[in-house]
């Protein structure tokens, strides 16, 4: 890049960077300035009106430097009258504050104290360079040039009064100064337009179309008043940092301005063109993006997120500011021509998001309808500013139809989740050993996903709802969603012809939903009453489990003890013990084979069979143990140990089946 490009990106893109230095700078001056032997020896000692007149104007100044584009100044800054006035008004301070500088130092030689103090020297310096930033800014404010050489006059009056050799320090910032501001007024119209020079060339080639309703004579004297030459199959704009001053050349030689108007026009089309393929974004339409895989559909809306950036943030605003610096005082030309400009290139990079907004309610693009509503929402300010008067105020209601129409499509994906929850076939997966079903895992891990864009949900869900429980809010269509994955999970649970296996399945299943949605955003979104309710159904699940599978088995035990305190009958004892004993080794012999995914639950559910089962067993074996036949029955019964190992294996099931993500 070369020095003169370096230079014109700092003027013109950092504008950020300028505003804030002439925040600083109003700052710094103003400070010193309060406290500096200048202002004493001019308005005497500081009084309560005096604090607050100078409150007052630190203010206003401030203010102006801090926000440079005050809808004010915007609207009245190409009033004749306004700039006239204005500047009328900062001769008769700065004359003012001149006489009265003079009578000071008039004094001053009287009193034998000619020379300023150090703030006297930084507040000028810090004024002068905040009238610079100013000019740099291009505010309209119609003095901010004559602003700079007062301040800079008054900073190497100063110097001059301290030390001839300190003034030139002084005469080189001044210079510095100058450089910039004079830079910048040379450079303010081409508004970083990143043209691409020819090799050992000052022209810039531009193609315009011509527009042949006009009489060739007087386009080609237009074209040579403007800097343009007719170059087959383009045109070539040999300048562009004084159009402003050609196109009035122009007008005044009895051109007609529709004239210039179409030619500036076709240019900044070309150009903005040109920077939109520069992009290298696609331009797909509905159909396109409805046959796009999800997978390469995320790659292309990064790239338009870039590129709607891009233009809204950069490339839009400079070409606002060269429509108001070239049809300055031709209004509503300047308003006029950034619709025709911007109107193009607007509507392309909407057409994607809108194309975006119309594709198929898959779930799976769920993630990429945000992206572009998120993306959308984050330069709506910006658009709204951009477009804010009437002649382009229906770009700005295009772009909030299709955010309207981006949130339609999010709430269409989770209907149409819901749809195919309600219409998934009990009988089309049938898990063994109970584990988890493959709908839970993908409703849970769904949902999960989805509410890592909470803020975004509840905005498309919640701004028009009374309360966030309400039917269509986002808490209202999560729990509708979950509600109708347990219908359908209940449904699967009858397949199972063994009742404690339809407990497990619904344990199982009841558990991974609360463990999807504990400790996360999904969580947050259903609330605590949802949490509390549905641990309560698991523990349901358990009870049903517990009794359905083990009654029986304690069942045996308790008869078992209350027949051995009343028979004697060894041939029976034997006989109930030995039926005890397959009773309990069939079925966990059985369940063993089954799965809880959840090491964390099987440990429950086995601590709380071992309470249950071990209390009834040891009962017996009190009894059992203290009967005269007891030997003869000994290889019957279990020890202690034996249950508790036995217990221990059950839920092993597959590893595989274990632990999911």
């Amino acid at each position: 890049m070369s020095n003169s490009n370096r230079i014109r990106n700092l003027l013109i893109i950092h504008q950020q960077l300028w505003r804030i230095l002439g925040f600083i700078s109003s700052v710094v001056g103003l400070l010193s300035y309060a406290w500096s032997s200048s202002f004493n020896n001019l308005f005497g000692e500081w009084t309560p009106f005096k604090i607050f007149l100078y409150t007052l104007v630190s203010f206003i100044i401030t203010n102006i430097t801090l926000f440079p584009n005050n809808q004010y100044f915007i609207k009245h800054s190409k009033s004749f009258l306004f700039k006239s006035h204005l500047s009328f008004f900062a001769l008769l301070l700065t004359s003012f504050y001149s006489y009265l500088c003079d009578k000071s130092q008039e004094n001053n030689n009287n009193n034998g104290s000619s020379k300023p103090d150090i703030l006297g020297l930084i507040s000028s310096a810090a004024f002068a360079f905040m009238s610079l930033c100013l000019s740099l800014l291009h505010i309209p404010l119609g003095f901010e040039t004559d602003l700079l050489q007062f301040y800079l006059e008054l900073f190497i009056l100063q110097f001059v009064q301290i030390s001839f050799k300190l003034a030139l320090i002084g005469a080189a910032f001044c210079y510095s100064l100058i450089f910039l501001q004079s830079y910048s007024q040379h450079n303010h119209n081409s508004c970083n337009l990143d043209l691409d020079q020819q090799p050992n060339s000052n022209t810039v080639e531009i193609g315009i179309g011509i527009d042949h309703t006009f009489p060739r004579d007087q386009t080609e004297q237009l074209y040579s008043i403007l800097g343009i030459t007719e170059i087959t199959p383009q045109l070539e704009l040999l300048d562009t940092f004084d159009f402003e001053s050609k196109l009035k050349q122009a007008i005044a030689s009895g051109f007609n301005v529709k004239e210039c108007y179409h030619i500036f026009i076709t240019w900044r089309k070309q150009f903005l063109n040109d920077k939109l393929l520069s992009m290298k974004f696609d331009e797909l339409n509905e159909e396109d993006v409805h046959k796009l895989p999800s997978k390469y559909l995320r790659n292309d809306i990064a790239q338009w997120c870039k590129a709607l950036n891009d233009v809204v943030k950069r490339l839009l605003p400079c070409e606002r500011h060269l429509c108001n610096v070239v049809f300055s005082g031709l209004a509503p030309l300047d308003d006029l021509s950034f619709m025709e400009v911007s109107r193009g290139l607007t509507t392309r990079i909407l057409g994607y998001a809108s194309a975006v907004s119309s594709t198929s309610r898959s779930p799976e693009r769920l993630f990429r309808i945000i992206q572009v509503w998120e993306t959308l929402e984050e330069v709506l300010g910006n658009m709204e500013s951009l477009f804010c008067n009437e002649h382009c105020g229906f770009l700005y209601d295009e772009v909030v139809a299709i955010l309207t129409r981006l949130e339609e499509g999010i709430r269409g994906v989770f209907m149409q989740l819901e749809n195919l929850i309600r219409q998934d076939p009990a009988s089309k997966v049938v898990v063994s050993g109970g584990g988890l079903h493959p709908t839970n895992r993908y409703v849970m891990n769904y949902l999960r996903a989805a509410c890592q864009y909470r803020k975004t949900l509840e905005r498309v869900f919640d701004d028009n709802q009374v309360s966030p429980s309400s039917y269509f809010s986002l808490r209202g269509h999560m729990g509708r969603i979950v509600e109708l994955l347990e219908n359908n999970l209940e449904a699967n649970s009858k397949i199972y012809e063994d009742s404690p296996l339809s407990s497990v399945f619904m344990m199982n299943n009841g558990r991974y939903i609360v463990h999807k949605a504990k400790n996360s955003e999904l969580g947050n979104v259903l609330g605590d009453e949802w949490m509390h309710k549905h641990f309560g159904k698991v523990r349901e699940c358990l009870v049903n489990y517990q009794r359905s599978s083990w009654d029986k088995v304690l069942e045996l035990l308790n008869i078992n003890v209350d027949y051995c305190k009343e028979s004697h009958d060894g041939n029976n004892k034997e006989k109930l013990l030995h039926e005890f004993k397959l009773e309990f080794e069939e079925i966990c012999e059985r369940q063993s084979g089954w799965i809880m995914f959840d090491e964390q639950l099987r440990k429950v559910v086995t601590s709380s069979l071992k309470k249950i089962v071990l209390l009834a067993y040891q009962n017996f074996l009190v009894t059992f143990q203290n009967d005269d036949d007891a030997v003869e029955t000994q290889e019957y019964y279990f020890g202690v140990q034996d249950i508790e190992a036995l217990i221990n294996k059950l839920f092993m099931g597959k590893h595989k089946h274990r632990n999911p993500k």
